[in-house]
């Protein structure tokens, strides 16, 4: 009897241990990428994303817009009276380094056709700002993807916690990495170092390029989670 409940108390062990969860994700924000070009030229959110036609947009009242961006690492709200991009928002959007995250937010008015009554919705659109071809890391086993070479220090180090994090950094036209920044720490001191010390070693880069094959600067910006414990029915 004894033998049997040792046996059945490491059969649970086992099938316990197959059944844990244990990894990191780590992903780039990049949602709806469009060149400076195109941005440039663009008059309205209609001309970035089909799905706001310009028909609609002039059906419906635009109390206000707002661009949401970030610059040298200071956030910035740039408003415009109407949906028409304005020309401070064009020059600051100039401005901005290949890699750049915007957030356009739009307020307006809509007339409910069911009840006829007056409505106030807003907007939310999101964009990266990408160049002709993006920086890669030319490390010898991890070739082009630094989120592979991220995760494999991070498994490599077996820090398991459940925490997640953002962080961005700078490839500069030379190809070197800088102004590496933790927007918002795991709460984990080990992770954020390890993190940054992972980060800072991904010395080879291939520089961002435009068109015309010239370099330029591309910023980066990611988030990792890490989920660890066992898998729920």
């Amino acid at each position: 009897m004894k033998y049997r409940f040792i046996l059945l108390v490491c059969i649970v062990f086992v099938y316990s241990s197959y059944g844990q969860k244990e990894f990191y994700d780590l992903y780039k924000f990049d949602k709806n990428p469009v060149s400076k070009k195109a941005l440039m030229s663009a008059s309205d959110i209609s001309d970035l994303n089909s799905e706001f036609p310009i028909s609609w947009i002039n059906d419906t009242t635009i109390q206000e817009q707002r661009m949401y961006v970030s610059v040298d690492g200071v956030d910035q709200v740039i408003r415009s009276k109407g949906f028409l991009f304005n020309d401070h928002q064009k020059k600051v959007v100039n401005q901005l380094p290949y890699g750049s995250q915007i957030r356009l937010e739009l307020d307006y008015v809509y007339r409910n056709p069911i009840n006829r009554k007056e409505e106030k919705r807003t907007i939310n659109y999101v964009t990266s700002i990408m160049p002709y071809k993006s920086a890669f890391l030319s490390e010898e086993f991890f070739t082009s993807i630094p989120e592979r070479y991220v995760l494999f220090k991070l498994k490599e180090s077996e820090i398991q916690v459940d925490a997640s994090c953002e962080f961005s950094f700078v490839v500069d036209e030379k190809g070197k990495l800088k102004d590496f920044k933790i927007i918002k720490d795991s709460q984990h001191y080990a992770l954020d170092s390890l993190l940054k010390k992972t980060v800072l070693s991904m010395t080879t880069w291939k520089p961002a390029l435009t068109k015309y094959g010239v370099p330029v600067k591309q910023q980066f910006h990611f988030k990792l989670s890490g989920q660890f414990g066992k898998e729920g029915c």
